[in-house]
């Protein structure tokens, strides 16, 4: 039986067509795979690693469990890329999952390990069912000139929602990129600073992180102004 939220496929298509046409306009064009061992050879030809999240050798993804996608210049060169996978937390709470998750990924061998507060602020104890997890985002510097950040995120969030059914998408962002309204350029409605253990490492090494998400609902908002709008109702101006 079809819930009655489901996400209108034709509805998702129409809105990822209008952005791979954004990215045509500009000469561009979108990859999409799940082979993390070629994402991590696209990263390495763009001066990059793949992250702790992502990484071949941290992590063993079956068929269907995460993809990335890639931007390529009118030469056929990668000069953006981004990264989804799918986490089913059944009843746990996202707070929770966070909690028990980041510090396996960022151990003590990580310039980035971390230790978040004990408790952090209600927000991420509202979700939990299943959601996707957003990164690997990055943009040449050359390539940056054609603002397609936003464009690769909301393409992201809305093969999330068709692939996965899920019921929220987050990322995390650094407060450089929140200050320069990328989170809400993006299509993230909520943003919320994290916030991490007094003299942790993290906030030594990088600073504070900001949690950038959008609901199920989001996601459909987004999908009906990109097919009955374009681009210009779906990137608002910070």
């Amino acid at each position: 039986m079809q819930r009655e939220d489901a996400v209108n496929v034709v509805d998702a298509t129409l809105a990822t067509t209008v952005l791979i046409n954004g990215l045509r306009r500009k000469g561009l064009s979108i990859q999409y795979g799940v082979d993390f061992g070629e994402l991590a050879e696209i990263k390495a030809t763009l001066g990059a690693n793949v992250s702790e999240h992502f990484s071949p050798t941290q992590n063993t993804f079956f068929s269907g469990e995460a993809f990335w996608l890639c931007i390529s210049d009118e030469a056929g060169e990668p000069i953006a890329t981004h990264a989804v996978k799918v986490q089913h937390l059944g009843v746990e709470k996202l707070d929770s999952f966070i909690q028990r998750y980041w510090p396996q990924i960022y151990g003590t061998e990580s310039e980035l390990e971390l230790r978040f507060a004990d408790r952090q602020r209600g927000f991420l104890q509202d979700i939990s069912g299943t959601v996707a997890y957003g990164g690997e985002l990055f943009v040449s510097d050359p390539a940056r000139k054609h603002r397609i950040a936003d464009l690769l995120c909301k393409y992201a969030q809305i093969c999330a929602v068709l692939q996965w059914d899920i019921e929220f998408y987050y990322a995390f962002m650094e407060p450089r990129s929140v200050a320069k309204g990328l989170g809400t350029l993006g299509g993230f409605v909520r943003q919320h600073r994290m916030v991490p253990q007094p003299n942790s490492p993290v906030s030594q090494a990088r600073g504070d992180f900001w949690f950038v998400g959008c609901s199920r609902s989001d996601i459909g908002d987004l999908i009906y102004d990109l097919k009955h709008s374009g681009l210009g109702e779906s990137t608002p101006s910070p």
